[in-house]
């Protein structure tokens, strides 16, 4: 089992090289621990020292996880069903960002409304995950989780038609 744990982490150094190489970051500062979450953010937030966040219990995993899926996303230029991706199989999706044919576009503030919306409809589907995978015989638990998941899923869902919508009545 330690073997495919040691094969994704090295599939997971080559991502990372890759990806700071088409950031134009030397690809060595992503093995080198703390310096290159710094770098790591630099890229995804345009500010390294945002990686103090992560420090923070609870917030800073949260955190993290939209810089990861949503921001990383953003800058290569992918929407809603890589940040999405991003998510479910980061190896997966982090090497396939590095060796693609996607170019580096930059930090940008303008924060776009369908990767929020795709966090929510992530949510709410982990949560309901979380529940029948960690708790499938402690029922106290199913009520919140379950109902806190189906609705982080109607907010997803309705915000991405939002901006389906939106995009259909813009282009017209």
């Amino acid at each position: 089992m330690w073997i495919v744990w040691l094969v994704i982490a090295i599939l997971d150094f080559i991502s990372l090289w890759k990806i700071f190489d088409k950031a134009n970051v030397p690809g060595w500062f992503s093995l080198i621990p703390f310096f290159n979450l710094y770098n790591f953010f630099k890229i995804t937030t345009g500010n390294g020292w945002d990686m103090l966040y992560c420090f923070i219990p609870v917030f800073g995993q949260v955190y993290f996880i939209y810089v990861h899926c949503s921001k990383l996303s953003q800058v290569f230029g992918y929407k809603v069903k890589y940040t999405i991706g991003l998510f479910f199989l980061p190896t997966v999706f982090r090497l396939i960002l590095g060796f693609n044919s996607s170019k580096y576009e930059g930090y940008s503030d303008k924060e776009p409304t369908d990767s929020i919306a795709a966090l929510y409809l992530i949510g709410g589907i982990s949560s309901i995950l979380f529940q029948l995978l960690f708790c499938p015989f402690k029922p106290v638990f199913w009520v919140p989780i379950l109902s806190t998941g189906i609705l982080f899923i109607i907010i997803g869902i309705s915000g991405l038609s939002v901006v389906h919508n939106n995009s259909i009545i813009n282009k017209s």
